[in-house]
């Protein structure tokens, strides 16, 4: 995305000041499954010590807050298509708030879903559909996944 040095930084910045934005479509399957048609996960995470790279939930001290943002798109049994916007930037957040607020892995997850880290594992059905974001120049720039089975969903 970033072609020069100044636009690197400039990008690295913006991920890291959340401005941002970033739009997923993920496929979730399980028992449980979401309840409302759209909502707000906020729940806060921490890398699990004793299963690294794995993070975990964590309402103790060392819990840094993180939100998502969800709406279901489409739903068949037991499997859901949900539109994600996560407003803070936690390594695995929509994988762990999928998993701790809905009970539902994302579907291919090697990590937190039911294959573990098996080869045999379908792949990961998240998709960044759209993202924006600001140019060195100030003119904001918004880039939208065309080549995924996904797109189309979201409207624009």
């Amino acid at each position: 995305l970033a072609r020069t040095t100044a636009a690197m930084r400039s990008l690295s910045a913006q991920f890291e000041s959340r401005s941002v934005k970033k739009v997923y479509i993920a496929d979730i399957a399980g028992v449980r499954g979401p309840q409302c048609a759209s909502g707000c996960i906020s729940l806060p995470m921490s890398p699990d010590p004793d299963r690294r790279p794995l993070q975990r939930i964590d309402f103790g001290a060392t819990g840094r807050s993180c939100s998502t943002h969800y709406t279901v798109i489409d739903s068949c049994l037991g499997a859901w298509r949900i539109r994600l916007e996560p407003l803070s930037g936690r390594t695995h957040q929509l994988r762990v708030h999928m998993l701790a607020a809905f009970g539902c892995p994302i579907v291919g997850d090697a990590l937190y879903g039911q294959f573990g880290n098996s080869a045999e594992a379908p792949l990961q059905q998240t998709v960044l559909v759209r993202l924006q974001c600001l140019a060195t120049s100030g003119e904001a720039v918004r880039v939208r996944c065309t080549s995924s089975p996904h797109v189309g969903v979201l409207g624009t």
